[in-house]
């Protein structure tokens, strides 16, 4: 984000802060995936400033390392400059794209999942073993990693980081509870497919127990951009 608000509050933990322009055009990147080969995200992030500005800062900083967040952002990796370059994948992205193809209720979703995914797992075995480290959020991602992507090649080392809750931000305060209901609140961007998937498996597996013994629950789903 260009704001003053957002530079401001990365301004004491950064050195210096470089802000680069994008935006996305989704249908651009769509088409490109049948007209071009490249895979949707590729395309999606595309940005020849934000690479031109990238090296230029890898020659003039000399870095330690190098921190890439996402397969977006690790597209951009080509010369490391004798840093350690660090992948945090957040997702194995072509698992991703393996979820929507099986559980999308649009056949032409699931079709675009198919092209996009196959293009997307042959993507992720030339980019990752340009990476010295890879981060993934459970054991199971990592495992996915080494098996589909790395296929037992020895570069990156995988490591696992688990998703963290700041404790000291996110601690129970007192019960404002009125008598009228009790909120159970799912939060999430609700066009993800994982994201529907829970909200549809709590709302029809698990609510409907749960409301069989507290009488007086409410289960409100929060997040931009419903399905």
């Amino acid at each position: 984000e260009r704001s003053a608000e957002a530079i401001a509050k990365a301004e004491p933990y950064c050195e210096s802060i470089t802000v680069i322009p994008h935006e996305m055009n989704r249908i651009r990147a769509a088409l490109s995936v049948f007209l071009t080969l490249r895979p949707y995200e590729v395309s999606l992030f595309d940005n020849a400033e934000l690479a031109a500005a990238l090296r230029r800062l890898i020659a003039d900083l000399k870095p330690d390392v190098l921190w890439f967040s996402r397969l977006a952002a690790a597209r951009y990796l080509t010369d490391k400059g004798g840093a350690l370059a660090v992948l945090d994948q957040h997702d194995l992205t072509s698992q991703l794209w393996r979820l929507v193809r099986k559980g999308a209720p649009q056949a032409w979703v699931r079709l675009f999942a198919i092209a996009n995914g196959y293009l997307i797992e042959r993507y992720e075995r030339r980019l990752y073993p340009r990476f010295d480290v890879s981060v993934s959020v459970s054991e199971t991602e990592r495992s996915m990693t080494r098996q589909r992507v790395l296929r037992g090649a020895g570069s990156p080392v995988l490591i696992t980081a688990a998703n963290g809750v700041d404790i000291d931000v996110y601690t129970p305060g007192t019960s404002s509870h009125d008598g009228a209901s009790r909120d159970l609140v799912l939060t999430g961007t609700m066009s993800q497919r994982r994201n529907v998937d829970a909200a549809v498996y709590f709302a029809t597996e698990i609510f409907p127990q749960l409301t069989a013994q507290f009488q007086d629950l409410r289960f409100v789903i929060a997040g931009k951009d419903p399905s």
